[in-house]
């Protein structure tokens, strides 16, 4: 039977994981993650003389200390910027050393207090979910709830300024007021996990599952919900592994776990992005092949009038450097050829179909306009315009083609006076 402590943990990691992954989804969207950690890490100050003023660690006076240190780090932020001309990234820097510094100091100052030294604010560094006590677990409850449910009475707005807030302004939207509405809700994100969590990670919640949601889906809806699971995942694990592992602190565990998500997710999409240009490479590489072969088969049957037979066609085009590297990759295309209806069969003699011999000839077209082009327009000499047409002629475009007869007037011939072939002709 599992024990009390472990279901008070494990609800109140769910109830955190779903309030900071709902409001860092708002402020993911609108490239404001990093905010997130500053804030986490400016609460340190606010923690530490919260409890030097009223000498408890009780969750309402915390709570009011560390929103109180954080409010005071965006303020600090939005100043800096206003008077200087650094950019966000430094401004943020900036504010997140000087007030975590100055939190590391207090908390020196307090631990050598008899008081301080008894009460374990050491702890808020880096959270300690298994002193969560059902009072905590309750007030984490109350304060997602309100957090969720401010976000869901803001969400249309706050949607549109997330993802276009001139628009937002322009539409007579009160950019301001949500702006600060959803700096209150991160903020108290951020509190509510820190005895869990600590200042130094609890940033981590705030940024992990909208960002391993944002790898997975592009629509809104379902980067919300792909996000919360995530979070709630990472709270079910973190928890369960420091249950059976007792020397196995939650709070980290749960920020390995989301970092081992993300981490996955990229090596497979990744490895999916490389299997996916593989074959493509491999399509187009098959399909240049099949149209040089019946390129090759057209000169042949047709502009040589001669009767092709395999080997004939197999030993042509081993002869011409770069097409094919051996007979298996002839024999196999021919195959292809055959199978799509562009070659028939008879015996070992081959021979364009009505199919075969409308795409040989768009080849050749595209071929020797190229080449024509080249002559004319661009002046380039006779004998250094055929290289660059072997390659044209496989990605030129039937409007490009168009555009090409157009210009050229249609020529008959290409510039080593060799027939254009045209439909119908």
């Amino acid at each position: 039977m599992l024990e009390p402590n472990f279901l008070w943990v494990t609800a109140g990691s769910i109830f955190l994981s779903l309030a900071s992954s709902a409001v860092g989804t708002h402020y993911f969207l609108q490239k404001k993650s990093l905010s997130g950690d500053v804030i986490s890490h400016a609460l340190l100050p606010g923690v530490v003389l919260a409890f030097l003023l009223f000498g408890q660690k009780s969750f309402t006076v915390l709570f009011v200390g560390s929103f109180l240190s954080g409010l005071l780090s965006v303020v600090v932020m939005q100043w800096v910027l206003s008077v200087t001309f650094i950019k966000p990234d430094v401004s943020m820097a900036v504010v997140l050393t000087a007030f975590y510094g100055f939190g590391i100091v207090l908390l020196t100052y307090a631990n050598k207090l008899p008081l301080g030294n008894q009460a374990g604010l050491d702890t808020f560094l880096f959270g300690r979910a298994a002193a969560l006590t059902p009072g905590d677990v309750q007030a984490y409850a109350i304060l997602a709830l309100i957090i969720l449910g401010i976000l869901r009475i803001i969400e249309r707005p706050l949607i549109t300024i997330s993802f276009d807030s001139l628009f937002a302004e322009a539409a007579g939207m009160n950019v301001h007021a949500i702006h600060n509405i959803i700096v209150a809700l991160i903020i108290s994100a951020v509190v509510l996990g820190v005895k869990a969590v600590g200042v130094v990670l609890m940033s981590a919640f705030i940024i992990l599952p909208p960002f391993i949601a944002r790898l997975l889906v592009d629509n809104y809806n379902r980067m919300k919900l792909i996000a919360a699971l995530s979070g709630v995942f990472m709270a079910l694990v973190g928890s369960t592994v420091s249950y059976y592992y007792s020397n196995m602190p939650t709070g980290p565990v749960m920020v390995i776990v989301g970092g081992g998500i993300l981490i996955l997710i990229i090596v497979i999409k990744n490895l999916r992005l490389k299997i996916r240009k593989y074959l493509l490479q491999l399509r187009s590489a098959r399909q240049i092949q099949l149209e040089d072969l019946l390129k090759h088969l057209y000169k042949l049957e047709i502009e040589e009038n001669t009767r092709v037979e395999i080997n004939l066609l197999i030993s042509s085009l081993l002869g011409k450097k770069g097409l094919f590297k051996n007979k298996t990759e002839v024999r196999r295309t021919i195959h292809r050829a055959i199978d799509r209806g562009m070659i028939s069969r008879k015996g070992n003699l081959i021979a364009l179909t009505d199919m075969g011999l409308s795409e040989a000839m768009r080849i050749v077209r595209l071929h020797r306009l190229w080449e024509v082009y080249q002559a004319s327009k661009l002046g380039k000499r006779v004998e250094a315009i055929h290289a660059s047409a072997e390659t044209i002629e496989h990605i030129i475009p039937k409007n490009v083609e168009e555009m090409l007869i157009q210009e050229l007037q249609q020529p008959q011939k290409d510039p080593h006076g060799k027939n254009i072939p045209y439909d119908g002709h």
